[in-house]
């Protein structure tokens, strides 16, 4: 194939559901990666998140599963990480909320928000987004999606 077919095939891909897929919702953007992750999508995520234009940075996640012994130390890695680019963060249930709590000790107390569930997280969402907010969904966050 000639460079300008493989152009033209590649705008044709479409991306995968829920694996940083972005989207408009509102005055929202939406950066859904919901559909599982690991700490090097994470990172990317959070870079995507950074570079995307917005009056706001949200996170909503119930943080990283599946990682074994190791859960802890990337949890905390992560919400390292997420300090660095984000303005809120949204803890969504207990799963991995102490390990995001210990990675966010010198993030702004009253810019963390915790809550049980993802309904809870969209509610608060609809109280403090800011016009034009980019919200970074990550990790599986179970039975809804926007």
């Amino acid at each position: 194939m000639s460079p300008a077919e493989i152009k033209e095939r590649i705008e044709w891909l479409q991306p995968t559901l829920h694996r940083q897929e972005i989207k408009k919702q509102g005055g929202m953007t939406i950066i859904d990666n919901t559909y599982n992750t690991n700490p090097e999508s994470a990172k990317t995520s959070l870079k995507l998140l950074h570079d995307t234009p917005g009056s706001q940075k949200i996170l909503i996640t119930p943080g990283l599963v599946e990682l074994g012994k190791q859960h802890n130390k990337y949890n905390m890695e992560f919400a390292e990480e997420a300090a660095k680019v984000v303005d809120i963060i949204i803890i969504v249930g207990e799963f991995a909320k102490k390990a995001l709590l210990s990675g966010l000790k010198n993030f702004p107390k009253e810019k963390i928000y915790t809550v049980a569930s993802l309904s809870d997280a969209i509610n608060l969402l609809s109280q403090i987004a800011k016009p034009n907010a980019v919200i970074l969904l990550e990790n599986d966050l179970p039975d809804q999606y926007f």
